[in-house]
């Protein structure tokens, strides 16, 4: 059980991670411009 869900969280993690830093970096500059 364990295994299968580290599998699953391991694929999800490689197709999105790109995503990810995406959505946060565009979360940061909102932040900044928000600030201000």
């Amino acid at each position: 059980m364990e295994y299968g869900l580290n599998m699953e969280y391991q694929g999800f993690e490689k197709t999105n991670k790109s995503l990810f830093k995406r959505i946060f970096f565009y979360y940061m500059i909102l932040f900044k411009y928000s600030v201000r």
